[in-house]
This record gives C-alpha cells, structure tokens and sequence, in this order.
C-alpha cells in the first residue's frame, strides 16, 4: 500500500522554529563559550556573534532565513542560556 506525501502535512514554518528555539532552550550550562558555540553548531546553526551578554546564530527553515538572540546568563564558571529571541529575517 502506497501512502501519498500530501495527506502527511508539512509542518508550518512556526512549528519548525519553535522545535528549534525549544532545542535550544533545553541545552542545559557550558563552562566556556566554545562548548555552547560547537553545541548550536551541531544542531545546525551559524553562530554569527557570541559575547558574554548574548549570542546570535542564524539558520534556514523552509527557505526563509531565522535569526535566533541567545541571552547569556550564568556566573564566572558557568554560561546558561536565559532566554531565546526569534527573528525572521
């Protein structure tokens, strides 16, 4: 039995940056900004800046381009990510 493609829906482009903005939510602490950034780099993402305050990484999802704003929080040994932003760009 052959199954067609259309009666599955593709999922919104909403759905897809919330999947993504949740992923990054739940990455949990990192002792150094190079662990975080070779972690967003893994779930696919460009990391276009990264500082102590925020990060801003940027990918592609169903051929628009989204930004997301990484609030960085934490204490001298540990960075955690407070709070996501997201931009369609």
């Amino acid at each position: 039995m052959k199954i067609q493609q259309e009666s599955y829906p593709r999922r919104s482009v909403f759905e897809g940056v919330c999947a993504m903005k949740e992923k990054v939510e739940n990455l949990g602490w990192f002792s150094r900004m190079e662990e975080l950034v070779e972690e967003l780099e893994d779930l696919g993402l460009e990391v276009l800046e990264a500082n102590r305050e925020y990060v801003v990484a940027s990918y592609e999802e169903d051929e628009e381009d989204v930004q997301l704003i990484l609030n960085i929080g934490g204490t001298g040994n540990t960075i955690i990510i407070t709070s996501v932003d997201v931009e369609r760009i």
